[in-house]
């Protein structure tokens, strides 16, 4: 279940990308009744890609984000884009305020939507899926509070998310504190 929604979320991400992308790129064409009604086309489609993302990052989120910890976490999330959505709107008004520059608002905005799938594809890299099982005594590693709950029983299959990135290693060099 979590391999499959990482891929279907992933799958959402580009085809969004895909569609801002084209929206920027019926605005290099003549404006007219076409090049808007591509544009207005594409715009709808990358909301779908967004919602279908946004969906499978909740079930993630659900999955993945300890029930203690998810208020918090989804708090600084909530935080993080009402933020970078006022910033957004800094930006537009004081770069993007002529009507003629949309285009350039567009392009900025499927960029945005990349480096959100370079940033997506950078977790994707560090946590590392698998499926195990172990004993009630064996276990050398931590769960969620919602998966001890969903392990019906000691050498039930399950799947794990692991970190699997970098770690800083702290050390006293021989120093006593």
């Amino acid at each position: 279940r979590v391999v499959a929604l990482r891929a279907a979320s992933t799958g959402a991400m580009v085809f969004q990308f895909a569609c801002a992308a084209g929206a920027a790129a019926s605005l290099l064409f003549e404006a007219g009744p076409v090049a808007m009604s591509c544009f207005c086309v594409a715009v709808v489609l990358s909301r779908a890609g967004l919602y279908a993302f946004d969906v499978g990052y909740m079930e993630l989120q659900q999955i993945l984000v300890d029930e203690r910890d998810r208020g918090a976490c989804q708090g600084v999330e909530s935080s993080l884009c009402n933020g970078l959505e006022l910033a957004l709107a800094g930006v537009t008004l004081v770069f993007y305020a002529n009507p003629a520059d949309f285009g350039g608002l567009a392009a900025l905005s499927a960029a945005f939507v990349l480096a959100a799938v370079v940033v997506y594809g950078l977790w994707l890299g560090l946590y590392h899926v698998h499926q195990h099982e172990h004993g009630a005594s064996d276990h050398v590693h931590e769960h969620t509070s919602q998966l001890e709950k969903n392990i019906p029983e000691p050498g039930s299959p399950h799947v794990h998310v692991h970190y699997a990135g970098p770690t800083l290693h702290f050390h006293a060099h021989g120093h006593d504190h």
